[in-house]
């Protein structure tokens, strides 16, 4: 699914390719989308199930599997760029893994704000509680008083949009409980059609394989209480292979404005300085565009 601001045709600009949160909708991605415009284009994967009639991915390698296959058909070769907003950082992961394993070459993969929360169960750590609540609630006050009037409404109403939705998906999820009971099938609420939850459970479950992927960590400038380690969970997976960029924003706000400016401008930055590191491999001499620095 394109984005609104993007062109999934690339007509020789890079793509990158993004993978939804645990909330399942793309529209998180509509600034982000907005601001690389018209130098990245943008194509993402929203989640199955958001329309009440599919049924959803149960784990992070389905999803990559079937995100892949799609990817194939909007891009059939070449190096593919990924980046994922908080559980998305897994599903980005896997995607990356399977296509390396085929023999392809993933090429920028970027997690914004994403925690490796395998290895905090791996570690037996429990998931949060009341404290990350109230933590939550500080960390948006704290972002609101950083930010313009105008600034403000755009990000108390897409808060708003996404509680709706989520409130969305609890009344299709108890509606088609209701409907599974007359047919005389069992619903179990716990393995129902509520995407976000699902998505969350499949986070916490994924274990990512140890591999020789280079990874590009977006990380707030502060973080909840039991998400403290510095590369946030990814080491025991890719090592050293680690290249961190730390945001001024707080969780939950990377992607929208004035954050998501900064966002932009980074990704750019590491899109365009590896062309410029091939032109200068395959040349011989520096070469030099208007929005490169130093230029």
């Amino acid at each position: 699914m394109g984005l609104s601001g993007s062109d999934p045709t690339g007509r020789g600009r890079p793509t990158l390719f993004l993978v939804h949160g645990a909330s399942g909708n793309l529209l998180l991605y509509r600034a982000l989308a907005e601001a690389l415009a018209p130098d990245i284009s943008v194509y993402g994967f929203q989640a199955r199930g958001l329309d009440g009639k599919s049924a959803p991915f149960r784990t992070i390698e389905e999803m990559a599997s079937h995100y892949v296959r799609r990817l194939r058909h909007v891009q059939p070769s070449g190096k593919y760029h990924l980046a994922g907003y908080c559980m998305g950082g897994a599903v980005v992961y896997e995607m990356a893994r399977q296509i390396a394993a085929s023999g392809e070459v993933p090429g920028f993969l970027g997690l914004f704000d994403s925690y490796n929360l395998g290895s905090l169960s791996k570690e037996g750590k429990h998931r949060p509680g009341w404290s990350a609540l109230w933590q939550k609630a500080a960390f948006h006050f704290q972002s609101l008083r950083e930010m313009s009037t105008g600034e403000v409404v755009e990000y108390l109403g897409e808060k708003l949009r996404m509680a709706a939705e989520a409130a969305r998906g609890r009344v299709r999820s108890g509606l088609a409980g209701m409907g599974g009971a007359r047919e005389g099938n069992q619903w179990d609420p716990k393995s129902g059609g509520f995407v976000q939850r699902i998505n969350d459970e499949a986070a916490w479950r994924y274990l990512p394989p140890p591999s020789q992927l280079q990874l590009t960590l977006f990380r707030p400038r502060a973080n909840y209480d039991y998400l403290r380690e510095e590369n946030m969970g990814w080491s025991e997976a890719v090592g050293e292979r680690i290249e961190l960029m730390q945001m001024a924003a707080n969780p939950h706000a990377m992607l929208l404005k004035p954050h998501v400016v900064e966002l932009a401008g980074k990704i750019a930055n590491s899109f365009f300085a590896d062309d410029l590191t091939e032109q200068r491999e395959i040349s011989g001499r520096p070469q030099c565009r208007s929005w490169s620095p130093g230029c």
